[in-house]
């Protein structure tokens, strides 16, 4: 298991990632997905790169967490795929590790449906594995703008 999710403050940091995920959903709601990436990325740059082992290391951990916020966080707290992913992206991002930010229409419905979902090295972080067959990308980094 990850030395992050071992800690102490495991309890605080999962407060704090429902915290941040319901500002993010507010303020998405509020001024729109460009102007909170814009901001974001404006006051906190991406940080040095880390080694691959340490990089790692912080994914699983961090996913572990968002298994935790879709499955056990009262639906509340929990914001939607958009700001979950706007925040994994920038927790991420604070961290020195580049990731991809998706936004796609789910292909298996007739009516209209998105989800986004944050991918690494091609897997999707905070998604099922199956996630690229079932919905079409708009073949855009979200999070580059």
């Amino acid at each position: 298991m990850p030395a992050l999710l071992r800690a102490p403050g495991r309890t605080v940091l999962r407060t704090g990632q429902l915290a941040l995920i319901l500002g993010v959903h507010a303020a998405i709601h509020r001024f729109g997905l460009a102007a909170v990436r814009g901001l974001l990325e404006k006051f906190h740059p991406l940080a040095p790169a880390l080694t691959t082992e340490r990089e790692a290391e912080i994914v699983r951990g961090l996913a572990l967490h968002w298994r935790w916020v879709r499955q056990r966080a009262p639906s509340r707290f929990r914001g939607n795929c958009l700001s979950q992913s706007v925040t994994l992206w920038w927790l991420l991002r604070l961290r020195g590790i580049d990731t991809k930010l998706c936004i796609g229409i789910d292909r298996r419905s007739e009516q209209f449906s998105a989800h986004a979902w944050v991918e690494h090295r091609g897997l999707a972080l905070n998604a099922g594995a199956a996630v690229r067959d079932n919905f079409a990308t708009f073949g855009h980094d979200f999070a580059k703008g």
